[in-house]
């Protein structure tokens, strides 16, 4: 990991972006908030591809990274929930503790 990675969240109504920043290199992701009993939230990836499919400098790191996303968006957004990564397709689901 970076020493100073950072992770800001933009909302749009019951959308948004959120924007993981290391260095001088960023990954977007885009967000819903879902209507389920546990699901809270889904993220995934701009454009919709495997993260290292689009980011090759992410390479190897991407499960660290999609760990990273989504306990900053818990921590800033949905304290009290939990997150789950599916790292074979790059996407982070915010779930009701």
């Amino acid at each position: 990991m970076s020493p100073n990675p950072k992770v800001t969240i933009e909302e749009h109504g019951r959308c948004g972006l959120v924007r993981y920043r290391e260095n001088d290199k960023q990954i977007l992701f885009e967000w819903e908030f879902c209507g389920g009993d546990r699901a809270v939230a889904e993220i995934w990836p701009l454009p919709l591809r495997r993260l290292t499919e689009q980011n090759t400098w992410s390479g190897a790191r991407i499960a660290d990274i999609l760990d990273f996303v989504g306990r900053e968006i818990v921590a800033q957004k949905a304290p009290g929930c939990r997150y789950e990564i599916d790292t074979d397709n790059s996407r982070i689901t915010i779930v009701s503790a």
